[in-house]
């Protein structure tokens, strides 16, 4: 049975991407993320030894079975969706309204009879093919924000920029030529002339490298292949956003400081968040413990005769028995009185690193220098449950990161302590779990996102997305 398509007729890419709903984008993505990575892999299949296929092949995807019984095992789009999205009744019928309205083709086929059960005369297996509208709908959604694009005709890949973005920070000393022989060949060899030329390591290079020796062969940057860095790297910067490479202008420059310090911070937060782990864990064992360490029982009237050697043993052992006593009296007020000092101080270190990341990302997107705005940021100020009272709105511009930002944002400004786990019946006692501080987790994973999304100059490179002078790279292929 061929495939069925929709309409065509449809608004601008990014008003189509509002008007679905929300089991619609996710169906969308993860068949839009299925067919990239499939184009991927056929671009490939020259380097990897295999033939090319024809798109009719491999553009296809597998949703499911329709009117299948039950036990049907899931396509691959139907299985990269997440729990709550495949058991929602609107997926049913989420294939047939993207493909009414142009952005999928569905395709059925009939399934032969066999030994399953989930087997039904009706049944039948539903593809789905992008459309060229349904991959630009899901490129607004922000799905390619950091990923890496296609480079305009006569630029590297992502690996060989790398590699020369390597040959630009060794210099004239080079780097040996024994580490990346399909690297140099093909830098050599370029139709419109080499970027790379022989040279001899020199002691300081040779350093460096772990087998090297000073006078070894080694290869560096021509001058067309420092012509080249220079004139393109605004171009590449925007197409590899993850590749850390020095600007020759000076301007997208990162400080590392920032990163050491967010780094440190996040550090601090974790060691004290274990810390208050290991205490109320400790906590925990004592109170199990409690019930053994009861008041030594001292002979009365009534208690029978015994032997000297035996009241001598007896003595001793209640002894050691107060002794005991005593040390866990001794240890269980030292955690409570240690307990409310470590929360204040998971709940500060918290605050602070979440303050430093926020004044670190927001410096980025207004083009200033962070150093002093985040190691001068205060802590946020928190409410009596450790949540922040509030936390800035942060805008990129780039679709996919600021969705991705709100979500984290309302994450760390919603969360509550774990809600009690109810015991069914014949289930065994769960063990006893550290009562965390549920809000200052929030708010560090939410200040570890920002510090990584910032770390090595990786927001400015993907703000040069949002600049319509920088020469445009497509972000993903059609």
């Amino acid at each position: 049975m061929g495939p069925v398509t929709g309409s065509r007729t449809a608004p601008p890419p990014s008003q189509q991407w509002a008007t679905l709903n929300r089991v619609q984008q996710e169906l969308l993505l993860a068949t839009y993320v299925l067919d990239q990575a499939a184009e991927a892999h056929e671009r490939d299949a020259w380097s990897d030894g295999r033939r090319r296929r024809p798109a009719e092949e491999w553009r296809w995807h597998r949703f499911g079975y329709v009117d299948a019984g039950p036990g049907a095992p899931p396509g691959k789009v139907r299985a990269a969706l997440d729990a709550t999205t495949r058991r929602s009744r609107r997926l049913l019928t989420a294939p047939a309204e993207l493909a009414d309205l142009g952005l999928v083709d569905q395709r059925l086929e009939e399934v032969p009879q066999g030994s399953e059960r989930w087997w039904q005369p009706q049944v039948r297996l539903l593809s789905l093919r992008m459309t060229t509208r349904g991959r630009r709908v899901a490129r607004t959604s922000g799905v390619d924000d950091r990923n890496a694009g296609r480079p305009p005709r006569g630029l590297v890949s992502q690996w060989l920029w790398e590699v020369i973005v390597e040959l630009w920070r060794a210099g004239p000393g080079g780097v040996p030529a024994d580490t990346r022989w399909s690297a140099w060949q093909y830098l050599e060899g370029r139709k419109t002339g080499p970027l790379i030329e022989r040279v001899a390591l020199t002691a300081q290079t040779a350093s460096r490298w772990k087998y090297a020796v000073a006078g070894a062969p080694g290869w560096a940057l021509n001058d067309a292949g420092r012509d080249h860095y220079r004139r393109h790297f605004a171009t590449y910067a925007r197409v590899y956003p993850a590749v850390r490479a020095p600007d020759p202008t000076g301007r997208l420059t990162w400080p590392g400081e920032v990163d050491k310090h967010l780094s440190a911070l996040g550090s601090v937060a974790w060691s004290l968040r274990q810390r208050l782990d290991d205490v109320i864990a400790r906590r925990e064992e004592l109170q199990r413990d409690g019930a053994r360490h009861e008041a030594p029982r001292c002979p009365t009237d009534q208690t029978p005769p015994v032997s000297a050697e035996a009241a001598h043993r007896e003595v001793l052992r209640a002894a050691a028995d107060a002794l005991d006593a005593d040390h866990w009296r001794q240890r269980t007020a030292l955690l409570a009185e240690h307990e409310p000092v470590l929360r204040a101080l998971v709940r500060t270190s918290a605050a602070r690193h979440a303050a430093a990341a926020i004044a670190a990302i927001c410096a980025c997107i207004a083009g200033h220098e962070p150093t002093s705005a985040v190691i001068a940021a205060e802590p946020l100020p928190l409410d009596h449950d450790g949540r922040p009272a509030d936390l800035p709105v942060l805008t990129t511009g780039l679709p996919g990161i600021d969705a991705e930002l709100a979500t984290r944002r309302a994450a760390a400004l919603a969360a509550s302590p774990p809600a009690a786990q109810r015991r069914g019946r014949g289930r065994r006692q769960p063990p006893a779990t550290p009562s965390l501080e549920p809000a200052a987790v929030e708010l560090s994973v939410y200040a570890a996102h920002l510090a990584d999304l910032v770390a090595g100059g990786q927001l400015q490179r993907l703000l040069l997305r949002t600049d319509q002078q920088t020469d445009a790279a497509a972000p993903t292929t059609a």
